[in-house]
């Protein structure tokens, strides 16, 4: 299912101390692999955590599918950002939307910056969409954690805009791979429209990896 288009056009960035890649057209047939997600149900992600806002005010979800093939991506991916990857058997994605209330103002605030491990690739899923994808951040506000990926995603997403600052805007193009340090920058989904407060799921794919 997960066969990469036979010639794949990798471009590269250097910005700020980190390579950056994007790889356009990456699937050969990203409609089936879509196909595939719309018609298995994903499942809430720490869904049972004590005082999450999960299936409350948003819902976050996850496809973790068995896939043969998904080492070759994973390979194709690593021999670029010289890291090894995570997950080795199955495609995992990331899938949200939200509730049109007080709790979600994207107008004030941004979706939880946060730091992985090492990089990260993610493939998006959704057409016609050239506005919520990801933002890569600086922190702007020393009393703001310093490891954002220890911050509650569930309880405390939102991150008032005037502690970060913007860097860069990743567009999701669909079926575009791009692979940046999820360490060395602070990121997070760029939600700055209505799209997805309604019943459409904000689709895609993540592969981790780390230092060996």
């Amino acid at each position: 299912m997960l066969e990469l288009n036979k010639k794949l056009d990798v471009e590269f960035e250097d910005f700020h101390g980190s390579r950056i890649y994007y790889i356009p057209d990456f699937y050969k047939d990203p409609d089936e692999i879509k196909e595939v997600l719309d018609s298995v149900e994903p499942e809430y992600f720490k869904g049972d955590q004590n005082g999450a806002y999960n299936r409350v005010h948003f819902h976050d979800m996850r496809h973790n599918i068995p896939c043969s093939n998904i080492g070759f991506v994973n390979k194709v991916l690593s021999n670029l950002c010289e890291q090894v990857p995570y997950e080795e058997v199955s495609i995992q994605t990331n899938c949200h939307k939200f509730v049109k209330n007080e709790f979600n103002n994207y107008e004030d605030y941004y979706w939880w910056p946060h730091q992985d491990t090492g990089y990260v690739g993610l493939v998006y899923f959704n057409r016609d969409d050239d506005e919520c994808g990801t933002n890569l951040y600086e922190v702007l506000d020393p009393e703001e954690p310093e490891k954002k990926r220890w911050v509650q995603e569930h309880t405390e997403p939102w991150r008032d805009k005037e502690k970060y600052r913007v860097l860069k805007h990743i567009p999701p193009v669909y079926n575009m791979c791009v692979l940046f340090d999820g360490l060395h920058f602070p990121h997070g989904m760029n939600i700055c429209n209505d799209r997805y407060f309604g019943d459409e799921l904000r689709v895609n794919q993540f592969l981790q990896f780390g230092p060996p």
